[in-house]
């Protein structure tokens, strides 16, 4: 829970989610990343709040990465109704 409570600490009121996800072969993985983007223009780099894989026998629409990146940011003591901006890579 320590680095749940520094990311928590780090992270302003409003922020961004960053959400990337691939495949290769039959694995499909996930990351999340939060970041303050006044501080993320000025070199702040961006913290990975979650990394995952992902069955595609069960997750193969928006709606369930949609709930990882929701889990994810919760974890961190954060909302989803914090973020100011979401971006998928």
């Amino acid at each position: 829970m320590r680095v749940e409570k520094t990311i928590s600490e780090i992270l302003p009121e409003k922020f961004i989610v960053i959400f990337n996800g691939w495949t290769t072969s039959d694995n499909h993985y996930a990351t999340c990343y939060a970041s303050d983007y006044e501080k993320n223009e000025n070199g702040y780099p961006n913290a990975l709040v979650g990394f995952s894989p992902i069955d595609l026998e069960i997750s193969k629409n928006a709606s369930h990465h949609y709930e990882f990146v929701k889990f994810v940011v919760n974890v961190d003591g954060k909302r989803l109704q914090q973020c100011e901006y979401f971006y998928w890579r």
